[in-house]
């Protein structure tokens, strides 16, 4: 792990295995992010409303998992943040947590992260994976 990565992480989450790959996506993409695999950003709770008003179309896009967040620091992940911030901000009547404003905020900017599989952040109960959960 470079000294210049971050990982954020759920107060929650409880690291099980090797996380080094998600640090290398993050210095190549500049931000690596578990899905929420189970969830759509344009039918997750009243985020469609949010999508509208963005001018964001409805396409059925995979919503981002904000509790495992691997990011290299930089003029482009920092917009991306405050843009983050900025939705959760504006639309706090709206959403009822702040990974659906991640993932608008990447939408909005085009940003495109490195899509970790949900094993860096498996939820537990009725959620499988096959092979190693990070």
């Amino acid at each position: 792990m470079g000294a210049s990565e971050v990982l954020f992480l759920d107060s929650d989450t409880v690291v099980l295995s090797s996380v080094e790959f998600g640090f290398e996506k993050a210095r190549k993409f500049g931000i690596a992010i578990a899905p929420a695999p189970t969830y759509l950003l344009d039918e997750y709770r009243d985020t469609s409303s949010v999508l509208r008003a963005e001018g964001i179309q409805r396409a059925g896009q995979l919503l981002l998992n904000s509790g495992v967040v691997f990011f290299k620091p930089s003029a482009q992940v920092q917009e991306v943040f405050r843009l983050w911030l900025a939705l959760c901000e504006k639309y706090s009547h709206a959403l009822k947590g702040d990974q659906e404003a991640l993932t608008i905020a990447m939408e909005v900017l085009d940003f495109n992260p490195y899509i970790l599989s949900k094993s860096y952040n498996l939820r537990g109960i009725f959620e499988p994976v096959i092979g190693t959960t990070r």
